[in-house]
């Protein structure tokens, strides 16, 4: 089969979808003839400006070259100059005339990825959040009589923090039974637009990571039998630092290390963490607070404070063997996220066997099997944060015990083997 995935961020730039589709893609290349289109490919144009739709139509200086990731080609697309000049209108007003942007957008987009699916018995995209590129794809391969395939990532809760305070958010939004949907239309031009529901509903199979975003979708309109759950897997790589040689390293000796792991954004509870570890150096003094990752949002002013102190340790990405040697060297795995599609950090925790404390949303609820292999709490209370930590590091048989169901979780439910077959499936389903 050969397959062509279409996104607007593509490795070696990172993130949770650039993650799961650089590790999809890279398991369907060994049974299948895999291409990727992208617009951006590099960290610095994706986080040029807090607006991805911006950053796709002006920050991207590579279209038109191929690049090549782990044996899998990547064409970059973009728009030229005298494109660009003639779309920033557009963009500036978009509020105003959003058809007709979107109109204009799509067509000029389309054109640049026709000429790379001619051969393609599948379009994939993946990510709903620049739903330009989405549409634009869908048009390519409707034209050609190719299947269009569509994993929009969903999160309940994406970008604002005054939506989780005050209830509906922006303009259009409205709730279901308390909690935030994302067909919120909360900044039109940037991430989940009311053009997402509709690329769900007209394609020919919507590809959801939880039964949870299933039934989001299912309440948006798209067909029960189109939808196909398939999950994700752990990225964690062989190899890497020793437990007792990256405690060594860094100094921690015996004591107890909290990890957290991932991009350093608000939205991921960092702030809140580094408010917990106060109350537990109260008990655990000694106590290790870890933040690994790039810094996003407004991290970094909360991390500065503790720039000096011994027991948090801020590094940023590091290499996939050095992260599996952080989860190794671990007592436990910390992220009380609220913007997850699936979580797929507490996945690769639970591959060490290490227990995790993750955000109670619907998503970690059920791949965690609503707590049973870890403790889940809310973001917006560093007392529970500090609370579920002091009970593992005071339990380690607890959190051996937490941390062996995790790992049985990811073998039995959430394996790669799992998730190439599930996606094969609904690839299949139309043929």
């Amino acid at each position: 089969m050969r397959i062509t995935t279409v996104q607007p961020v593509y490795r070696p730039a990172i993130g949770g979808c650039e993650i799961y589709s650089h590790a999809l893609v890279s398991r369907l290349r060994e049974r299948h003839t895999v291409r990727v289109i992208t617009v951006l490919n590099r960290q610095e144009d994706k986080l040029a400006h807090p607006d991805l739709w911006r950053n796709c139509l002006l920050h991207a200086t590579r279209g038109g070259q191929r690049d090549e990731v782990d044996g899998v080609p990547v064409h970059l697309v973009s728009l030229s100059a005298l494109e660009r000049r003639l779309c920033y209108p557009m963009l500036r007003g978009y509020r105003h005339f959003e058809t007709a942007a979107m109109a204009l957008i799509e067509r000029l987009f389309a054109a640049k990825i026709a000429p790379l699916i001619e051969d393609s018995d599948i379009v994939h995209v993946m990510h709903g959040g620049v739903s330009f590129l989405g549409r634009a794809a869908q048009r390519a391969a409707a034209a050609r009589g190719i299947p269009f395939y569509f994993t929009p990532v969903l999160h309940e809760y994406h970008g604002w923090d005054h939506l989780l305070r005050d209830g509906a958010g922006a303009k259009g939004g409205r709730q279901h039974f308390g909690e935030q949907i994302p067909y919120v239309r909360k900044m039109p031009a940037t991430y989940h637009d009311r053009y997402w529901a509709e690329l769900a509903r007209s394609a020919d199979g919507v590809i959801a990571l939880t039964d949870h975003e299933k039934g989001i979708l299912v309440r948006e309109g798209v067909a029960e039998e189109r939808i196909h759950v398939t999950g994700i897997g752990p990225v964690v790589a062989a190899g890497g630092p020793s437990r007792d040689e990256l405690r060594r390293r860094h100094g921690i000796g015996d004591a107890p290390l909290v990890l957290f792991l991932g991009r350093k954004h608000e939205l991921k509870g960092v702030v809140e963490i580094l408010q917990a570890a106060e109350k537990v150096w109260e008990r655990f003094p000694e106590a290790r607070f870890a933040f690994v990752g790039p810094v996003e949002g407004s991290t970094e002013a909360a991390l500065s404070r503790y720039a000096d102190h011994p027991g948090v340790i801020d590094l940023p990405e590091v290499s996939d063997a050095e992260k599996s040697g952080w989860y190794r060297a671990c007592d436990l795995f910390v992220s009380p996220s609220v913007h997850e599609s699936l979580g797929g950090v507490f996945l690769e925790a639970w591959t060490f066997g290490r227990p995790i404390v993750g955000g109670d949303i619907p998503p970690v609820r059920e791949i965690s099997m609503s707590g049973r292999t870890g403790i889940l709490v809310s973001r917006r209370d560093p007392g529970q944060i500090a609370e579920a930590v002091l009970r593992l590091v005071s339990d380690p048989d607890e959190a051996a015990r937490l941390g062996a169901l995790g790992a049985e979780r990811v073998r039995t439910r959430y394996s790669w083997e799992h998730i190439v077959e599930r996606t094969e499936s609904a690839f299949g389903a139309t043929s």
